[in-house]
């Protein structure tokens, strides 16, 4: 179960370091965009073959370079070939691969690539955070509201079932969600009390509903309707979670044991612990295509746990 690659590594408290290594990362695809630690500037690197490195051109980089954007930039999100800039004034900007209507600019299903930054054109919103599927983004506005738009196939966007070339509103959850991320083709939402609301694709049980079947809209994981969620990251076909009181849970696709729970079950429909991180600190969950990572925190020290097996194996 590659125990191999499970490893514990200790990392300073130091405010440089973690804001410099502080960025969405939400597919494990090969490209990264972090953002500075003062926020004026973001650097990216890596396969460039859609222009989602943001640097003009489609050359793949092995080295961090400098984006031309003349904005602050407050968060940054990879995924799907494409690349999101939130800047310190609440302006999306997103560059990259621009089929399936992913960017966000009134697009068609098959447009260029887009290699240079560019605006989304959303006048009187301030956006704080985005997450980026492969086919699909999602915003997250100062004031609690939730947009998405990009292919609706599976159906991952939460409202008409239709492909939005714009930023559109997820009606059912108006001004309660405090948190978002994106799998390869689900959503997740964490409102404003806790609450864990997913849809999308339910290939593997990565919605945690108890079955296989798509939602087409926003729907409460019941299993988990007693906790409060604080935070979420989603792989491939899979999703995990964290509580208030630090108990992580996972469910989805377990081909590689990415959801690091006991057992060699295939799949996983409904929530379960990742009981041998019982016990730690845990502030922050990770996950790749089809690896998971945990931040934990003991006093001036903060370790790593990363896992395609259970922690700790």
């Amino acid at each position: 179960m590659f125990r191999h690659l499970v490893r514990t590594v200790a990392l300073p408290l130091s405010g440089a370091v973690l804001a410099a290594s502080s960025f969405s990362h939400n597919k494990g695809t090969a490209h990264r965009v972090p953002s500075k630690t003062d926020g004026a500037r973001v650097f990216s690197w890596g396969s460039n073959g859609f222009g989602q490195l943001g640097q003009g051109h489609e050359v793949d980089l092995s080295t961090p370079t400098p984006i031309k954007i003349d904005r602050a930039a407050q968060s940054v999100a990879c995924g799907g070939n494409s690349s999101a800039i939130v800047t310190t004034e609440g302006h999306v900007y997103t560059f990259g691969a621009g089929g399936s209507a992913r960017l966000g600019h009134g697009d068609a299903i098959d447009t260029p690539n887009v290699s240079t930054p560019q605006l989304l054109e959303v006048p009187d919103l301030v956006f704080q955070k985005v997450a980026i599927g492969e086919y699909h983004m999602a915003a997250l506005t100062a004031d609690y509201r939730l947009f998405t738009w990009g292919r609706h196939n599976s159906p991952q966007l939460g409202h008409a079932n239709v492909a939005r070339g714009f930023p559109n509103e997820v009606a059912e959850l108006r001004g309660n969600v405090q948190d978002i991320a994106c799998g390869r083709q689900h959503s997740v939402a964490i409102t404003t009390d806790g609450k864990l609301y997913v849809w999308g694709l339910g290939h593997e049980g990565a919605l945690g509903h108890g079955d296989k079947a798509n939602v087409d809209r926003p729907k409460l994981v019941a299993a988990l309707a007693k906790e409060s969620i604080v935070q979420a990251a989603c792989g491939r076909e899979y999703t995990l979670a964290l509580t208030k009181e630090g108990v992580v849970y996972a469910w989805g696709a377990n081909d590689y044991g990415q959801l690091g729970v006991a057992g060699s079950m295939r799949y996983q429909r409904t929530p379960l612990p990742v009981t041998s991180l019982d016990g730690l600190d845990v502030v922050q969950v990770a996950a790749g295509e089809y690896h998971s990572a945990a931040l934990t925190a003991s006093g001036s020290n903060i370790s790593r746990i990363d896992w395609r097996s259970p922690p700790g194996l």
